[in-house]
């Protein structure tokens, strides 16, 4: 077990955590100000902050793909209102309203306050806001995938090979390897494995 940083009394909240457990999203408060700032958490990685929109006071990850290319969530600004927003490398910050308007869509009757799930490769998104100024959670498919991740890749090299396969057999009868959801490595997950045999 280990503290996240910033260790200086500032404080950080942990709240998502990526599929592979290689990312960690949260919050960190930065003085002088004290404004919330998103941020990720990676092993052997200094902390990375989520870049603040100009008129953003906090920025509040809720969730990541699976291996938190895509961190999501809401950002507040000075009059305390709440904006769906999502952060990758290729976007930056990005306002989910403002970015589905200008593809075209309706946004008039919508207000996106925030996005609590993210699908593995960051092409669904859902969330909760209002639609003609009632409660309505909504869901966002279609978006370009961001996020290559393969269950089967044990080791996070790409690829799925036979050190994947190695993993699993010695995970076999246990649940380090259970692609299958069952609580145990068997058969069924090593025909899972094989099908996603790329390397």
């Amino acid at each position: 077990m280990e503290a996240l940083s910033p260790d200086d009394g500032t404080g950080s909240w942990a709240t998502a955590i990526s599929a592979d457990g290689s990312a960690i999203a949260g919050q960190v408060t930065i003085p002088p100000d004290f404004n919330h700032f998103g941020c990720m958490w990676r092993s052997n990685e200094p902390p990375l902050l989520l870049e603040l929109p100009s008129d953003g006071y906090a920025t509040r990850p809720r969730a990541t793909s699976a291996t938190g290319t895509v961190v999501a969530g809401s950002r507040v600004d000075w009059m305390g209102t709440h904006k769906a927003t999502f952060w990758s490398a290729a976007t930056g910050a990005a306002d989910l309203g403002t970015c589905l308007a200008a593809q075209g869509l309706d946004m008039a009757d919508w207000t996106l306050e925030e996005i609590v799930a993210v699908s593995h490769d960051g092409s669904t998104l859902a969330g909760n806001g209002t639609w003609r100024n009632l409660p309505r959670a909504w869901i966002v498919t279609g978006l370009p995938a961001q996020d290559a991740w393969q269950p089967a890749d044990f080791n996070g090299d790409g690829v799925v090979n036979a050190v994947d396969l190695l993993h699993l057999l010695a995970s076999w009868g246990a649940d380090g390897a259970d692609l299958d959801g069952d609580g145990t490595t068997s058969a069924v997950d090593l025909l899972h494995l094989l099908a996603a045999w790329s390397g």
